[in-house]
């Protein structure tokens, strides 16, 4: 698989799993048996959580998923504030 395939891949995971479990709420772990690829691989393409999350964002936007886009202000602002939220769709 080519290396934009599998970042996709990863993205397309990730974003799955924000909208079902909420954008703060999943895993390195969850992102990558989703994926099913090594877990390693988020370093690779993203360097870290943080920058998948970025990315996720960037995605949502570039294809107007205003529910994750949501989400994921409404839980960085609470997170932020010292709150942990659950987000349900």
């Amino acid at each position: 698989m080519k290396k934009q395939d599998r970042k996709n891949q990863l993205l397309k995971a990730a974003m799955k799993l924000s909208r079902r479990k909420g954008y703060f709420n999943i895993t390195r772990f969850e992102i990558a048996k989703e994926a099913k690829v090594a877990e390693s691989l988020i370093n690779v393409y993203f360097h870290t959580i943080e920058g998948l999350r970025n990315a996720i964002i960037e995605k949502a936007i570039e294809v107007n998923d205003t529910a994750l886009i949501a989400q994921a202000v409404v839980n960085k602002h609470k997170a932020v504030a010292g709150f942990k939220i659950e987000v349900n769709q």
